[in-house]
């Protein structure tokens, strides 16, 4: 017998049939057997601050007793998965993902992300089947799809990965919190990273990192006690309203994908790292390309960890030149895995960096000097600068682009063509496949090295100082 949460009922904002549409309850009825800021934004979906007990008591008949209902967002797998693998152990589990449309129509979302998104979530399907319960998709808010599920099924334990994103995630997961409270839900948000929450030494922290990552890797359950509940498909990007990109070759999203990088990277690709990580030519190659698997979650941190650890014994019977190729090249990932937590760290420290400068004296330096059509022809690869237009270009067409040369263009963008960040770090949000918000917004700041300006400058108006390319027009002022 099908449980009647997520029933067949009319399409959520463009979704199709078996989907949970927003608000309502139609699709409760039974089925045949077979710290931080807030900022206002569009796309936020506003709650009280106090819900109300639901007064729909599920029948007895429909209740699922002792579910665990694990909220899969930015943790795409089944490997060294805390939530999944206590869920596990303590009852039935209902694996869920929801596609929320104030997460993927917001300006930072694209056509890319959902591509790679995608992928993940149909083998995440695949290897959660083959352990007895397939992933279930809905589509609303988050919210509104929890409330369903209590009104059908009763009481349950929500278990979800701590998250450190944007504005839009984090007043999701308050507001969920908030409704949890009032229902009687338990919450379980295990660690997924190296990052701290709530108050903390700074200076210890990477101490605090190193005890986290040195952890046990927690093994995928073996099986899952199944729930009768309909999975729902898995909704296209024009399902979901999303304009199909420009890309032309992607990164495969998936599990597997992403232990086939690493290995490829460790055993193969990685030996001249050091040398060719900085070069667009060599970049695409030589560098990890882990940085998608790792921001949506199919991979971790921990799981590379142990990888290179495991590298670095078997290369000490190489010969000398390899082993020290391979030496340093191992050495220099794992410092950018510190460096990973270590960005998102300070979102999650000082979420105002969305909005706002790292030193607030700096946030008015460009406001009133914003040139759309400068702004257009550098996020099209038109500024006349080949180097500036080639990355732009590769960045569209794959969505990836190495560390260098995602500072050039930022940097360009910044003090060649003067421009506030504010107004284009979307722009590259939506482009970069492995876009991480902690990392996202602490980078650019980095790069525009408004950080390392004095005070003292933010009042002088300062200009770009070399003079623009022709097809950008003449620099006046």
């Amino acid at each position: 017998m099908l449980h009647p949460f997520g029933s067949e009922g009319p399409p959520a904002f463009g979704g199709a049939p078996g989907d949970a549409p927003v608000g309502g309850s139609g699709l409760l009825s039974p089925v045949a057997a077979g710290g931080r800021r807030f900022r206002s934004a569009p796309h936020v979906v506003k709650h009280p601050a106090h819900l109300p007990v639901s007064s729909h008591a599920p029948p007895s008949s429909s209740r699922i007793p002792n579910l665990q209902v694990v909220w899969y967002k930015r943790d795409l797998r089944v490997y060294d998965h805390v939530p999944l693998a206590e869920a596990a152990r303590r009852g039935p589990v209902l694996p869920l993902y929801i596609v929320e449309p104030s997460v993927v129509r917001a300006d930072d979302f694209s056509a890319a992300h959902w591509h790679f998104v995608r992928e993940s979530l149909q083998e995440l399907r695949r290897r959660l089947a083959e352990r007895g319960q397939p992933l279930v998709i809905r589509r609303g808010e988050a919210v509104d799809v929890f409330q369903r599920l209590h009104d059908a099924a009763g009481r349950f334990d929500l278990w979800a990965h701590q998250e450190t994103g944007n504005q839009i995630t984090y007043d999701r997961d308050r507001a969920v919190r908030r409704w949890a409270r009032a229902q009687g839900i338990p919450v379980h948000e295990p660690r997924q990273n190296g990052i701290v929450r709530g108050p903390h030494d700074r200076d210890g922290w990477s101490q605090q990192w190193e005890d986290w990552v040195e952890q046990p890797v927690t093994p995928a359950p073996s099986s899952l006690q199944p729930v009768p509940v309909r999975p729902g498909p898995i909704p296209t990007r024009a399902e979901i309203g999303l304009v199909s990109g420009a890309f032309e070759t992607l990164q495969s999203g998936g599990e597997e994908a992403a232990h086939h990088c690493l290995r490829t990277f460790l055993h193969d690709r990685g030996r001249r790292y050091t040398r060719q990580m900085s070069s667009p030519v060599t970049a695409f190659e030589a560098c990890s390309r882990l940085s998608p698997h790792l921001a949506w979650g199919t991979l971790t941190l921990r799981v590379v960890q142990r990888a290179v650890d495991r590298r670095r014994d078997a290369i000490r019977s190489l010969p000398d030149a390899e082993r020290t190729d391979w030496g340093r090249a191992l050495s220099s990932l794992e410092s950018r895995l510190r460096w990973h937590d270590h960005f998102m760290q300070k979102l999650e420290d000082a979420p105002r960096i969305e909005h706002e400068s790292f030193i607030p004296a700096f946030d008015d330096l460009r406001a009133d000097a914003h040139d759309p059509e400068r702004e257009a022809a550098w996020a099209a690869g038109e500024t006349g600068y080949p180097l500036v237009d080639a990355c732009m270009r590769a960045l569209t067409a794959t969505g990836y682009l190495n560390f260098r040369m995602r500072a050039l263009l930022v940097s360009f963008a910044s003090y060649d063509l003067w421009l506030d960040w504010r107004r284009f770090h979307d722009v590259l949000a939506r482009r970069w496949i492995d876009y991480e918000p902690g990392i996202h917004f602490s980078q650019d700041d980095r790069h525009q090295h408004r950080a390392r300006l004095q005070p003292h400058q933010a009042g002088a108006r300062a200009r770009p100082r070399r003079p623009l390319h022709p097809a950008l027009g003449s620099r006046t002022g």
